[in-house]
């Protein structure tokens, strides 16, 4: 998705072609375009420009904030009618800001007072912030950069951290005086603690960013429930979380299964075995089932969430299980290890 400024004269173009793979150059191709409040802000005829490929010049005046929707309408000498959605973009404020998981202007939202301590380091506070956000997610290993979402914003609890953080930055900057050591601590701390809070929490994966990173990539394909049907659900980092499966000689069917479920049948109190070889060999962990990621082996990683449970209902049950598949990655298989089917 591209990033344009509200105001900007932009070019869109699509390639047309029939079933039998031939260049369309000929009818009637019109392009609509839909802000992110679902107004139509634009419906124009494209122009032919070379093999197929039609273009259509746009101004983004009046074009609400956030992620649009384009549909491109061909219409052959028969009335034959397509529609292809493509070309989506993000429309931003015509301030450019710096890079942020959040405008500057939002901080307001969560702390109406702000702007009496602006003392113009806000847009530098703001960059640091979103920075050190970056190094912490990468440390605990997300893979950089985060994608945006299809509403044409970041996750809303990275947005609040960024917030957070960065009002915490810029009161602090702000207030000079120091505090007696009996004195509690500052009020603005508070704010500190709430970004300290989701930083913790993005590190149990309690909070999960969406990578954008397919099964394919990672080696680690999504789990299956096989048998039970509790509410507790089990998850793989197939969505890229590490460094994807590191295994190299040959397809793999895991197996993970409930066999222990505490006094409760909690979220954190029942026990789990895993197979990586569909069943035949069985291993134990330590660990007890957790909202945070456990490793098993050769970079395949787990983690449960207790699903839509309601009052006394049990999270697992004894014999709960998933299945899930490994492969070898084109990264695996780089450096001389060499990949083998069965």
């Amino acid at each position: 998705m591209k990033t344009v400024i509200t105001g900007d004269s932009i070019l869109l173009s699509n390639i047309f072609i029939d079933d039998y793979g031939t260049a369309i150059t000929s009818g009637t191709v019109s392009l609509s375009v839909y802000d992110f409040n679902g107004s139509n802000v634009s419906i124009s005829n494209a122009t032919h420009y070379q093999e197929g490929t039609w273009r259509a010049n746009l101004n983004t005046i009046g074009w609400g904030l956030g992620a649009t929707k384009s549909i491109w309408n061909s219409k052959s000498a028969t009335g034959t009618k397509s529609d292809i959605v493509g070309n989506d973009l993000n429309i931003v404020g015509s301030v450019v800001e710096g890079a942020s998981y959040l405008k500057l202007s939002d901080l307001q939202y969560y702390y109406s007072s702000i702007y009496s301590f602006f003392d113009g380091h806000e847009d530098e506070h703001l960059t640091k912030s979103f920075k050190a956000i970056n190094s912490s997610l990468e440390s605990i290993g997300y893979k950089l950069p985060v994608i945006v979402g299809l509403n044409g914003e970041y996750d809303q609890h990275l947005q609040d951290w960024n917030a957070f953080d960065t009002i915490y930055r810029i009161v602090a900057s702000y207030e000079t005086q120091s505090k007696d050591n009996n004195e509690d601590a500052p009020w603005f701390e508070e704010y500190k603690k709430r970004a300290m809070e989701i930083e913790e929490a993005y590190g149990r994966r309690k909070y999960v960013l969406n990578q954008n990173i397919s099964a394919g990539e990672t080696g680690i394909g999504k789990p299956t429930r096989t048998v039970g049907s509790s509410v507790g659900t089990l998850h793989t980092n197939s969505d890229g979380f590490g460094d994807g499966f590191l295994g190299y000689d040959f397809p793999r069917t895991w197996l993970v299964k409930i066999t222990g479920t505490g006094s409760t049948s909690g979220l954190r109190e029942s026990l789990f075995d895993y197979s990586r070889d569909n069943g035949v060999s069985w291993y134990g962990t330590s660990e007890k089932t957790n909202d945070y990621w456990i490793s098993l082996s050769e970079g395949v990683n787990v983690r449960f969430t207790s699903g839509t449970q309601t009052g006394t209902e049990n999270v697992f049950q004894m014999g709960d299980s998933w299945t899930f598949t490994t492969a070898p990655t084109k990264w695996s298989v780089s450096g001389g290890r060499k990949a083998r089917s069965y």
